[in-house]
């Protein structure tokens, strides 16, 4: 957990997951990561910012199904006042950053240990994701050592338009994920019983994705955390 410029790391580790874009994946990606660590067995806190309230409505229908899953709370501008102190309960931390909302991604960015910034494959995707990018630039001028990585989402496997994403990616400043999110319909379905895709449907190829990206992460960015703090 990040709080300015920290000598040691608390247990939890923040992701924050921003971009400027509806529709990119953002509160897909962070509904699944929160499921899969939680079915590993760890304390995960889930921060709803969207004022749409998604994670919420999915924590709702959680426990309509009788399901036992993260914690998920809403908060909004000014959280990061309160986060330091809630987050330390828990191992891993989740924010769900709104579209288009500056105040609150910019907030979410400088407390978190990694910002991931899920793009769909399209070119307008691409593009879109300019104002994301100077935001991070702009918050790397605080603090240099802030992490971000693009995530691929809805890729159609096998598709010229899914290969050009990558490669347009890998000539910008920020690294991206090996792993890509496909368009699954697990990613959809999943939702609607109160679970993640890992629970969902654990055989599957959405599944496999959210726990190659939740590895890629541990490996990448958290273990690496840890070593360096200690």
């Amino acid at each position: 957990m990040r709080t300015g410029m920290p000598d040691t790391l608390s247990k939890s580790f923040i992701v924050a997951l921003a971009g400027q874009k509806g529709g990119s994946g953002k509160t897909t990606t962070a509904l699944n990561l929160a499921d899969a660590w939680h079915a590993q067995g760890l304390k995960v806190l889930l921060v709803d910012t969207d004022p749409q309230g998604t994670a919420q409505t999915w924590r709702d229908v959680m426990e309509e199904h009788d399901e036992r899953g993260p914690t998920v709370v809403s908060m909004s501008k000014g959280f990061h006042h309160d986060i330091e102190q809630l987050a330390a309960a828990y191992d891993r931390v989740i924010i769900d950053c709104p579209p288009g909302e500056n105040t609150i991604q910019r907030a979410a960015i400088m407390i978190a240990d990694l910002t991931i910034l899920p793009c769909g494959p399209g070119a307008t995707d691409i593009w879109s994701m300019a104002e994301t990018f100077e935001l991070i630039r702009r918050a790397r001028m605080l603090d240099p050592s802030l992490k971000a990585s693009v995530l691929i989402t809805r890729k159609v496997s096998n598709t010229v338009i899914g290969d050009q994403a990558e490669e347009m990616f890998k000539s910008l400043e920020f690294p991206s994920f090996t792993t890509t999110l496909g368009y699954r319909v697990a990613f959809q379905e999943s939702p609607n019983a109160g679970l993640g895709v890992v629970r969902y449907k654990p055989s599957g190829s959405a599944a496999r994705e959210i726990k190659a990206l939740v590895e890629e992460i541990e490996t990448l960015y958290i273990k690496t955390t840890l070593q360096v703090a200690s």
